[in-house]
């Protein structure tokens, strides 16, 4: 059966968000991580996200094509993560600032750098919490929804 390469396209979009001029002023300030522990990046900035393949499912409108063809609609469940050590307001702050600066990244290609034929974003679910040593984190997850098409030789 066709396959699609799913880690590929979670570098696609870490590659798209790094290159952001908006996101990435320097190297690594804002760092991007692929399938990693959620607290990775608590101690190291302010702003990290995470991005996780989450979902894939056969498109709605998919034919059989003999085996060499299959179309998938995907879900990227990306992270994005304030920390905080003085207030939660400031954390939810910085994750609110760093939601818009992802999804203006995101809109900017649709196709990825070629990987998926679109995509689309579709909200996500939002968090915060307090850890034990009382630095604050806020979370709200960028729903990517891809389209894309496994084609076997």
């Amino acid at each position: 059966m066709a396959s699609v390469n799913w880690y590929v396209i979670e570098q696609a979009v870490r590659t798209l968000l790094r290159a952001d001029t908006d996101l990435e002023p320097v190297p690594d300030k804002f760092p991007v991580f692929i399938e990693e522990d959620f607290l990775h990046g608590l101690a190291d900035s302010a702003v990290s996200v995470v991005i996780y393949a989450e979902r894939r499912t056969p498109h709605q409108d998919q034919n059989i094509a003999m085996g060499k063809r299959t179309r998938f609609i995907g879900k990227l469940s990306i992270w994005v993560r304030g920390y905080s050590a003085e207030s939660v307001e400031r954390a939810c702050a910085l994750r609110d600032d760093a939601i818009g600066k992802v999804e203006t990244a995101l809109m900017k290609d649709r196709t990825l750098g070629g990987t998926v034929a679109a995509s689309w974003l579709e909200g996500g679910d939002m968090l915060s919490a307090r850890n034990a040593q009382n630095a604050y984190m806020a979370s709200a997850e960028v729903a990517l929804v891809v389209d894309v098409a496994a084609i076997n030789p």
